[in-house]
């Protein structure tokens, strides 16, 4: 038998069984963690330790406070990780056709493509998973900035 611990986690990481959530967020996850380890190989002047660090960071806060407070969901993390890569990867200076020319396109993209979710989830649900969302991405920026 599961225990109770096992069944608030399934629940909190499958968004209570909600097919169009699990979609919405995981796609999300997948496109920030991607922008994020991009930026963390295109741009190698934070120690990728940090990198991990800090997301491993974002998953233990939502998942300690969605056992907390009795939420779902992962969107804390993709949010403040999006905002993590999008200050990551702010203007370099570059030349030619390279990574660090091109990568800050993807990364923009996917910060606009965050902010369009949390908009969606700001119609669609209630005040405080858009506060959820806004602090999140104050997380990511600070996180960040913290590093240097």
């Amino acid at each position: 038998p599961q225990s109770l611990l096992q069944d608030r986690m399934a629940c909190i990481l499958s968004y209570n069984d909600t097919a169009s959530d699990i979609a919405i967020n995981y796609t999300m996850l997948f496109l920030t963690v991607g922008a994020w380890s991009l930026t963390a190989s295109a741009f190698g002047d934070l120690p990728k330790l940090w990198h991990a660090g800090s997301f491993s960071f974002f998953c233990v806060f939502q998942l300690s406070l969605c056992m907390a407070l009795g939420c779902a969901g992962i969107s804390i993390v993709w949010n403040a990780a999006a905002a993590f890569a999008f200050v990551h990867s702010l203007p370099r200076p570059c030349s030619g056709v390279s990574i660090a020319c091109t990568l800050p396109g993807y990364v923009v993209g996917v910060a606009v493509v965050s902010v369009c979710v949390d908009v969606y989830y700001y119609v669609r649900l209630d005040w405080l998973t858009t506060l959820a969302h806004i602090l999140a991405i104050a997380l990511g920026l600070v996180v960040r900035g913290s590093l240097g």
